[in-house]
């Protein structure tokens, strides 16, 4: 049985995708605060720009560089306040199509299962076109990823699965 990182995702010619999310804008006080619109009115600030996704992404690049994988490119961190039980997710859905539509070795990276979602259908049915395409989600938190038609790995996608359904 194989279990973590695959061998490729440590090549510099691998392209790294990074999913970040948090449920509410209440996940800090920091979070809460709000900015003025091009209107005037007063708007929760950008995803990135709130401090927990920030921190998490934080995490996220010193797990990557301790893994020796590539960096994330500001263009493929993809960031968003949504729920992670529902499959409507703006920045989930625009991170998927950038990742098919890249070119060469891709992996789709998140802090764990949980941050990918907390749905296991809604999970599977935005994880089955990466799959096709051989584009693997490693949970560099935990260590686990799903596989591919070609790197199957069933007990870690049991793994990713499970945890991915727990809210």
């Amino acid at each position: 049985m194989t279990f973590g990182p695959s061998d490729w995702f440590t090549k510099p010619t691998t392209t790294v995708f990074l999913y970040t999310r948090i449920s509410t804008d209440k996940q800090s006080a920091d979070d809460k605060r709000k900015v003025k619109g091009k209107d005037g009115k007063m708007v929760p600030r950008p995803a990135k720009d709130k401090t927990t996704l920030k921190r998490q992404k934080q995490e996220v690049d010193e797990l990557l560089k301790a893994q020796g994988m590539p960096k994330v490119k500001p263009e493929n961190w993809f960031a968003e306040v949504a729920s992670g039980s529902k499959g409507e997710r703006t920045q989930w859905l625009a991170m998927r199509e950038a990742a098919m539509n890249a070119k060469g070795r891709v992996v789709v990276v998140v802090k764990d299962p949980s941050r990918w979602a907390r749905n296991v259908d809604e999970a599977v049915l935005a994880w089955a076109p990466l799959k096709k395409r051989g584009i693997p989600i490693y949970a560099i938190g935990t260590g686990i990823q799903t596989g591919t038609n070609d790197d199957k790995r069933p007990s870690e996608n049991f793994f990713f699965l499970l945890n991915s359904g727990f809210a």
